[in-house]
């Protein structure tokens, strides 16, 4: 199974024409720096975690002996 969450590059926003814009009523996302993208997808991903746990049968504690801090 394969998840693709595309989201938005610098290269999309266009900071030279902030005014015309503005003029226009052609308006960027309130949030800097997809700020919502990102908890959005932090939710749906901990969602999709939550229900293979469910479904694994296995619990917060048997996925701590398992996990590995990479420094």
């Amino acid at each position: 199974c394969c998840l693709l969450v595309k989201g938005r590059t610098k290269k999309e926003v266009d900071d030279e024409n902030y005014m015309k814009r503005q003029i226009y009523g052609n308006y960027t996302s309130l949030t800097p720096l997809g700020t919502a993208f990102e908890l959005t997808t932090l939710v749906f991903l901990d969602a999709i975690v939550s229900e293979l746990m469910e479904k694994m049968h296995q619990t917060e504690s048997d996925l701590k002996a398992r996990h590995t801090v990479l420094e």
